[in-house]
């Protein structure tokens, strides 16, 4: 073995014993935190770096079936995201994070974004480019949306309820119409899943984050997380509180609660100090916060006409809300103007 081989050796010994003693250290912190009643916070996050050292994920500069990898860019609900090249076109790379190897619910899940990917496309969506699995870890390769957070887009340029902001939810609106449209229905729409480009045309968002989705076609065989807790519980509609099967007004229902957010710094049931079991709770009585009285319109620049707007939206019963995102789009219109 030449020097520079040896040298090389060393060194992946080094880092090997050194990942090793790391890996017995966590378990045996593992341990004492589960026997201390600790936080399962603590737990998890130990769980999470451990299964990062016996399952590595990809790091800048990994070719993975032609996908150059380039940065992490966020992590979420199991899944983490980089930044890639494919094709010499940006893309995102979103695998699975290595805690997860072999839970089915959650391979189900990363399934289920592809699923609606394929079959749902619009200019308000990303589009689906490949999949596959890396080390045991299923993995989907979209399109890159860049963007920052709705709220925070409305927020960095000052919009309010300005045309330009209620431009934002119509596009959101187009965007829930096709996957209704497929057959898919979104059930966590917030604003962290709606990316605003200020570069993009009319400043068209792009709504992402497509795991917790409900496939509500009758024979098609698609997967459903019908049952198990999703969505975000200050924007969430009752019936997928109550565990119930979603309908295209549960996502028009959400799209509504943020309107209300925007317009009057509130949410429907609960406030920010509120645990999510206080927030459940309340929604399960019909326990709601009442809008402020009508002069708050006029004081707060909220356009006139658009509280029976918020209203309608977010009504309890699903038949009293808008039944589509097409018709919560119209009726948003003459605010765009």
């Amino acid at each position: 073995m030449g020097r520079s081989g040896g040298v090389r050796a060393i060194l992946f010994s080094t880092e090997l014993t050194k990942s090793v003693r790391l890996v017995g250290f966590i378990e045996e912190r593992i341990k004492e935190t589960r026997s201390s009643g600790e936080e399962d916070a603590t737990v998890r996050d130990l769980s999470g770096r451990l299964a990062e050292l016996r399952n590595p994920l990809p790091k800048s500069g990994d070719v993975i079936d032609g996908i150059m990898i380039q940065e992490e860019v966020g992590r979420g609900k199991g899944m983490v995201v980089f930044q890639a090249t494919y094709r010499d076109e940006v893309v995102a790379f979103k695998i699975l994070h290595p805690r997860f190897a072999g839970n089915s619910e959650a391979c189900d899940m990363v399934d289920m974004e592809a699923d609606v990917l394929r079959v749902a496309r619009h200019a308000c969506l990303p589009h689906f480019i490949t999949a596959g699995t890396y080390r045991l870890l299923p993995y989907i390769v979209q399109s890159f949306a860049p963007g920052i957070d709705m709220f925070q887009f409305m927020d960095d340029h000052a919009l309010g309820l300005s045309p330009r902001a209620i431009r934002c939810f119509i596009h959101l609106c187009d965007a829930l119409d096709a996957l209704h449209m497929n057959g898919v229905i979104h059930r966590d729409v917030k604003p962290a899943n709606v990316l605003v480009a200020p570069s993009a045309p009319n400043n068209r968002v792009t709504l992402i984050d497509f795991n917790a989705c409900q496939f509500v076609a009758r024979g098609s065989g698609k997967k459903s997380a019908i049952g198990r807790e999703v969505g975000t519980v200050d924007v969430m509609p009752p019936e997928v509180v109550r565990r119930l099967e979603a309908v295209p007004a549960s996502d028009t229902y959400a799209v509504a609660a943020l309107l209300r957010l925007l317009a009057y710094n509130d949410f429907l049931f609960g406030a920010p100090e509120h645990s999510r079991d206080e927030v459940v709770d309340r929604i399960l009585r019909r326990s709601a916060n009442p809008l402020p009285a009508e002069s708050f319109d006029e004081e707060h620049g909220v356009p006139h006409g658009l509280r029976a707007v918020i209203q309608k939206g977010t009504a309890y019963e699903i038949k009293n809300r808008y039944l589509s995102a097409r018709a919560l789009a119209e009726a948003l219109e003459p605010f765009a103007q």
